[in-house]
């Protein structure tokens, strides 16, 4: 047997050898370029280091990115499938970048064939015949209009030898070099202003005579990039200070690209490794150039502020009305624990934190996992997909239905409400497990107080930091539970048991048929509602039918009953899918109808206001225009990137806000501030274009702005004035009580 796995594997990885051949020779093509895995080594000598290349291609007018994309864009990843033990592969190394400006959004990459190096180290007494190299290069390539993901496999197998080069790859190897920056051991750090606005940047900076100098910092989002930039040398110190970008307290370390001309007129371009954050100006010695090294600090700071935002925000998120009716079922259980075992109510606590925390984490992980594959994730962002909404109806429908007593049904999410209220304690840990996941679900449309720092963090930190923010923000929603199960005093807020329980059971199940009307009206169109009532009606007639059979004379009838309302339901909710997908193909006609409808709007007033200005008479129609929609919450303009920068270049001061059906603090913010009378007033008396950006169902648009502002998701408020650039929004408190915290606000970024 072992002979034949043998020969089995001898077999394979000739195959395998056969296949790289073809590899090395044919690229392998995405759909709007290509990749080719080579190497600069004809053999591979274990104990040693050899050099891999990655050539990218392309498509003519496309273009990939460098390690920092600038303002937009994405770096290239390799995901390496199981690497020999002992085989290392280094970081990559790229050439030297082009800066591109398109919209006013500047990003960093290559409009050519371009190669990544990389070395690869092999242990010492490696005893494998040959050294196999197979990954996934994820990355992404746009043009002018469009940005699309691009996936491709990469494949390399190099036999095991001397470590001889491979004369056929020299020119390449010395062309990819050629076209790399020059390691340099120039002494530098950065430091920011006490509001942390600006960062600067001081390099010793031998180079007399140089210009056209342009710094490159290779941590994303650090700075805001422009195209131009005004470096100042003075006495070998070269410094710039530049626009942060946002939460540059995080930032402990970055690597420095640095392209200019030299005296001759010689583009140059240097690279400085680990330059790290000083207090302050005068950390940089002209006097002798010396490497910074790799400072220890990784940005403790930030990690530290972001768990404790986290925590609180998931705190406050238990007042929030998305998330109350399933804490009211948990004050139930808790009442009818009664004077349980305390090591019962203690694992009661431990099951619900574990149910919230490990959805918590799922959540990280789906949207880490989207955002990685190309795509933009946000808060939220599965409550943009219909199929995810009309589920919760049904859910929340078959809950209500099952505490009102309709049915009793198996075990699981569906009988929650019977679970909360069993006896046992092995009810308790599944109850209270699920009831944890439940918890999270409803609570994604609210984003409390605190929680959009942590979360706008965790989207751009590495995946296990990223995971450790949503453990806290778990923690975070769990703890006033967790705090009664383990504190005897605390439990003095739960009510004795008694005959109020049974009615409290009862009343429990009103709010969730309210949080199921409110999923309702998020679907939105009156078609799609209406299909989705009568997949409830036929939910809840094949629930009630269920509930009839541990009494029936003849319980496969009523069985059967169910299963035929079962099905109707299925064939109701996917009708109501379909209408939905044809109201959004509505509703973006309706977007563009609007945006021309309020721009020939407001041509037509600027023309008449100039007109009155010039002494021209108007006639009551021409006054009539003048006050129209003034102030009126018909006159917000869908938001699109094209017309807001449109409307800036041409003197317009704008108030963009970005918002969802489903998010809840949407709703209350719009309620309570956005469409109030003062407020309106205020921007029809200061000539603010109000832009509304509707992420209900998902824009990619509106997924670049939350990018952008390193913001979780919706709600989102930014005001911008004449000549800002698409980044130069400023960000408006995302809790909006009353009308005078947003004109305060607006005021206070007017001057």
């Amino acid at each position: 047997m072992k002979a034949a796995q043998k020969a089995l594997l001898t077999l394979s990885l000739l195959v395998l050898s056969s296949l790289s051949v073809f590899t090395q020779a044919q690229p392998v093509r995405a759909s709007y370029s290509s990749v080719e895995l080579v190497s600069e080594v004809a053999s591979v000598k274990p104990g040693e280091t050899f050099t891999l290349g990655l050539i990218v291609t392309p498509d003519p007018s496309w273009h990939n990115y460098w390690v920092n994309p600038g303002e937009a864009g994405k770096e290239m990843k390799v995901r390496w499938n199981n690497l020999a033990e002992g085989v290392e592969v280094g970081d990559f190394v790229y050439q030297v970048p082009h800066v591109t400006s398109m919209g006013g959004i500047i990003t960093y990459g290559f409009a050519e064939q371009n190669i990544i190096t990389m070395d690869v180290t092999v242990p010492e007494g490696f005893a494998e015949e040959s050294l196999l190299l197979a990954g996934q290069a994820n990355y992404l390539v746009c043009d002018d209009a469009n940005c699309v993901p691009q996936s491709a496999p990469v494949f390399l197998s190099l036999p095991i030898g001397d470590g001889a080069l491979n004369s056929s790859n020299d020119l390449l190897f010395q062309s990819a070099r050629d076209h790399q920056p020059q390691m340099v051991d120039w002494d530098a750090a950065f430091y920011s202003n006490e509001d942390l606005s600006k960062v600067s940047f001081d390099v010793a900076f031998a180079e007399p005579g140089a210009s056209d100098i342009y710094v490159w910092p290779t941590v994303h989002k650090m700075v805001i990039h422009t195209l131009t930039q005004t470096p100042q040398v003075k006495d070998g110190l070269l410094s710039i200070t530049m626009d942060a970008g946002r939460r540059l307290e995080r930032y402990q370390q970055t690597d420095l690209l640095i392209t200019y001309k030299d005296a001759n007129g010689n583009e140059q371009a240097g690279y400085i490794t680990g330059v790290t954050k000083a207090s302050g100006p005068g950390a940089v010695s002209t006097t002798a150039n010396s490497s910074t090294g790799v400072g220890s600090n990784t940005g403790d700071v930030g990690i530290l502020w972001a768990l404790g935002a986290a925590f609180l925000g998931g705190l406050i998120l238990n007042l929030m009305p998305c998330v109350l009716p399933v804490l009211s079922l948990k004050m139930l259980s808790l009442a009818k624990m009664g004077e349980s075992h305390p090591r019962v109510v203690r694992t009661s606590g431990i099951y619900y934190t574990t149910g919230v925390i490990l959805s918590f984490v799922a959540l990280a992980i789906v949207v880490i996992a989207i955002k990685s594959a190309g795509e933009a994730a946000s808060w939220g962002f599965q409550l943009q997909n219909p199929i995810v909404v009309l589920g919760l109806v049904l859910l929340m429908t078959l809950i209500g239905l099952n505490l009102l007593g309709v049915f009793e049904f198996g075990t699981g999410m569906m009988n929650v409400g019977s679970n909360l209220t069993s006896d046992g304690d092995g009810h308790s840990k599944k109850s209270s497990f699920w009831t944890g996941v439940l918890a999270v679900v409803v609570a994604t449309p609210c984003t409390a107080p605190f929680m959009a720092g942590a979360l706008g963090y965790a989207f751009t930190q590495p995946v296990h930091i990223s995971l450790l923010v949503f453990v806290f923000l778990g923690l975070g929603l769990a703890f006033p539970y967790l705090l009664i199960a383990f504190v005897p005093g605390a439990r003095r807020i739960v009510p004795n048991p008694g005959p109020w329980m049974s009615v409290f059971k009862t009343a429990l199940a009103f709010p969730m048929f309210g949080t199921a009307a409110w999923l309702v009206w998020v679907l939105g169109d009156k078609d799609t509602i209406l299909w989705t009532l009568f997949a409830m009606l036929a939910i809840a007639l094949a629930a009630w039918a269920w509930g009839k059979v541990p009494v029936a004379a003849r319980p496969n009838a009523w069985r059967v009953t169910a299963v035929v309302f079962l099905v109707g339901t299925l064939y109701l909710g996917n009708t109501a899918i379909e209408r939905k997908e044809s109201s959004l193909a509505m509703a973006a006609a309706e977007k563009v109808r609007k945006t021309q409808s309020i721009k020939t709007i407001n041509a037509l007033k600027a023309a008449l206001q100039e007109a009155a200005r010039t002494g021209g008479q108007l006639n009551e129609q021409a006054q009539a225009l003048l006050g129209s929609q003034s102030g009126s919450h018909d006159s917000e303009m869908p938001f699109s990137e094209k017309e807001l920068m449109a409307l800036l270049d041409n003197g317009q001061h704008v108030f963009a806000y970005f918002t969802a059906d489903w998010c809840v603090s949407c709703k209350v913010n719009e309620k309570a501030s956005l469409h109030k009378d003062a407020t309106l007033k205020f921007f029809a008396d200061h000539n603010i274009q109000v832009m509304v950006g509707d992420h209900t169902d998902g824009d990619p648009e509106i997924d670049r702005i939350i990018e952008l502002y390193k913001h979780p998701g919706v709600p989102l408020y930014l005001y911008y004035k004449p000549g800002d650039r698409l980044q130069d929004g400023r960000k408006l408190p995302q809790l909006l009580p009353t009308p005078s915290v947003l004109i305060d606000g607006i005021k206070a970024f007017r001057g």
